[in-house]
């Protein structure tokens, strides 16, 4: 019992026996006998007395338990409490997402939005496969771009600067790259397989059988994927400001200055690799339109894909603004 004097801060046995005697007072408990260290930590005590031993060494309210109480929240001040806790980019990155969904929403109900019409022609099967072709092509040097950044600006910056502000930076203006690179490799996988199954090799010479293709499909099943523009557009314009930052300080400047010097960054600049992304999205729109022209009948999902993705480019501008 003098373990359980010193801990709970009192140095009068009377009063903690006086404690004791209460607690058995509420239990309508009339024997004499002492109690027992079950009974002083039952589930049944009075209200006055917490049931676990952690409470009987310090009665105090914990600020978490008075916020339980007595803070309750109505609709009107549960937003801004949230807001409080919630970074700024945070909430740029949902504001610019809603603005993606509901302006898709928006082009999926309107009949209005302008699509494409199919003009099927004897020369349509060479015409869609050259166009998958560039698309291919693209993405593929799109992807030699964010690979670029990763294996020539990302990781040697991590390697050569150790101060957390410097690191902080990094990671504010290389956001979402490796999340870029991910869907990026996942497009070109099975676009060249798309390609692989709509062509075949007739006296050595690669023919096109038909306009069938994997690409609306390939982009409906990606759809949710491509939310990381977004993301990526609403820290672009931070990112920037970073660089711009950053370009002050001697010791940047001086590493920069040997990166640009390999022969891998093929004479562009960060913000060259940088604004990739944001390009990318309105080169999709013009060659989905394209193919949309020279795809036999009506292409449901390529007709989505072109829906998001023009959704997807509005959204990311407003960013911008």
């Amino acid at each position: 019992m003098s373990d359980y004097f010193s801990l709970s801060g009192n140095s009068d046995p009377g009063a903690a026996l006086d404690r004791h005697q209460y607690h058995n007072n509420n239990n309508n408990n009339n024997n004499n006998k002492p109690q027992s260290t079950d009974t002083l930590f039952s589930t049944t005590s009075s209200p006055e007395f917490t049931s676990t031993p952690h409470t009987l060494l310090s009665r105090r309210t914990t600020i978490t338990k008075h916020l339980k109480r007595h803070w309750t929240l109505d609709d009107s001040t549960s937003s801004s409490v949230r807001r409080l806790f919630t970074s700024e980019q945070l909430l740029k990155e949902r504001k610019a997402l809603g603005v993606w969904r509901n302006t898709l929403h928006g082009y999926l109900l309107d009949p209005a939005f302008k699509v494409p019409t199919p003009r099927h022609t004897h020369d349509s099967p060479r015409l869609a496969y050259c166009i998958v072709s560039e698309l291919l092509a693209t993405e593929e040097t799109y992807l030699g771009h964010l690979s670029v950044l990763k294996q020539m600006f990302i990781d040697p910056f991590l390697q050569t600067f150790q101060n957390r502000y410097m690191i902080r930076d990094l990671q504010t203006i290389f956001s979402y790259i490796p999340q870029l690179i991910i869907l990026s490799t996942s497009l070109v996988r099975r676009w060249c397989m798309s390609i692989e199954q709509q062509t075949c090799c007739i006296n050595g010479k690669i023919v096109a059988k038909d306009t069938k293709h994997d690409i609306g499909k390939t982009f409906c099943d990606l759809e949710d994927e491509f939310k990381v523009y977004t993301y990526y557009a609403v820290h672009y314009a931070k990112a920037q400001k970073c660089i711009s930052r950053m370009e002050q300080k001697p010791i940047y400047q001086q590493w920069m200055h040997s990166v640009l010097q390999k022969k891998e960054i093929k004479r562009m600049g960060l913000s060259d690799y940088l604004i990739a992304p944001i390009q990318r999205i309105t080169r999709y729109c013009l060659l989905v339109k394209d193919l949309m022209k020279h795809t036999d009948g009506h292409d449901i999902e390529l007709e989505r894909a072109l829906k998001y993705l023009t959704a997807l480019a509005v959204a990311m501008n407003n960013c911008q603004q």
